[in-house]
């Protein structure tokens, strides 16, 4: 019994990572940042990816959350200089990010995370199909000008909350 019980566990969490849930929100705009804030989005274009590849978000050390294709979240970050993470499973072969970010008071930052497939050859020469061919992923992170990440996010994304160290 005990055996089916974490077998649950883990088919059921590792689900909840690589999925949205069904009554996630659509965009919405977040409060006001608290007083010496200022308010990072994160979000994730939509991708023919298999949505079992889910990468992790980080600020310096904490987790902020997974965050599949069509899903993005916001965090309140105090004035100062942050490294962000971009964390891929190893069976992904998609190379992680590190990069430095800044934040003012009072700023809205809206960083957009894209990926962009490559092939790179063939399982077989002849008579090739779709499934036969080899692809390879790249990711960028880029900064967005709020006018058009507003629009990337309301057509794209619904949001997932981020762990409990970033309330």
């Amino acid at each position: 019994m005990k055996f089916f019980t974490v077998l649950f566990l883990i088919a059921t969490l590792s689900g909840c990572a690589s999925t949205i849930p069904d009554d996630a929100p659509a965009y919405s705009p977040a409060p006001p940042s608290p007083d010496g804030s200022g308010t990072l989005y994160i979000f994730r274009m939509k991708t023919d990816r298999s949505t079992e590849w889910v990468p992790q978000i980080y600020v310096e050390r904490d987790m902020v959350t997974p965050l599949p294709a069509g899903a993005y979240t916001n965090i309140y970050l105090p004035e100062g200089k942050y490294r962000v993470r971009v964390v891929w499973p190893e069976k992904a072969y998609t190379p992680d990010l590190d990069f430095p970010i800044e934040v003012a008071a009072g700023e809205e930052l809206y960083l957009s995370l894209k990926e962009q497939k490559r092939k790179v050859g063939a399982l077989q020469k002849s008579k090739l199909r779709p499934a036969d061919l080899l692809y390879e992923y790249s990711n960028r992170a880029q900064f967005t000008e709020k006018k058009i990440a507003v629009l990337q996010l309301k057509e794209c994304c619904r949001y997932l909350e981020p762990y409990p160290i970033y309330d």
